[in-house]
């Protein structure tokens, strides 16, 4: 699944341990490694607010695209807020 910052990529291990997160920000994004690291950090933050809303026994993977790095902290954590409510790895409330 895509949106405008970011890819994700999930698969359903079919088990009932916690969800795991994987973030891949690549030279592409940015050749800095502060940047890049500032983006992860970011994306983790931003999956750590959602993380008691999303379904045991996934593995999801956050693939950062290079107009990622012209959004605030603001606007990528609504995003990620916005693009985890539309996946069916969300519990519903």
């Amino acid at each position: 699944m895509q949106s405008k910052s970011f890819g994700v990529g999930f698969l359903e291990r079919k088990d009932v341990n916690p969800p795991r997160f994987g973030f891949v920000v690549s030279t592409k994004v940015s050749k800095r490694a502060s940047h890049r690291n500032r983006i992860k950090r970011i994306l983790r933050n931003a999956v750590r607010e959602n993380l008691l809303k999303v379904k045991s026994g996934y593995d999801i993977i956050f693939l950062a695209k290079k107009s990622i790095e012209e959004r605030s902290e603001d606007e990528i954590k609504k995003e990620v807020d916005d693009f985890f409510k539309n996946l069916e790895v969300y519990k519903k409330e």
